[in-house]
């Protein structure tokens, strides 16, 4: 199977979080829009309004910091696995 380069907004937080199945992408773009307004951090925000738990957050920022040796299809599948579909 032949990889497809990705770009810097397939690793952003939302976009992973949604490909993974943990946040809808309404929701996130509802969450986004309120970002936006209060200018705070994504990640607290969706644990602030109850969208996903800390340790789905954490788990996913770990994750995402050593994304550029890894594909995100590869980390989706890891996140899939370990907090479950």
């Amino acid at each position: 199977m032949a990889r497809r380069n990705k770009s810097a907004a397939d690793y952003r937080l939302g976009e992973l979080l949604t490909r993974a199945g943990l946040v809808a992408r309404a929701r996130l773009d509802a969450a986004l829009a309120r970002q936006a307004q209060h200018n705070g951090k994504l990640g607290a925000l969706l644990v602030e309004i109850g969208l996903i738990e800390e340790a789905e957050l954490y788990a996913v920022l770990a994750l995402q910091s050593s994304l550029h040796q890894a594909q995100a299809e590869d980390v989706i599948l890891f996140l899939r696995a370990r907090l479950g579909d």
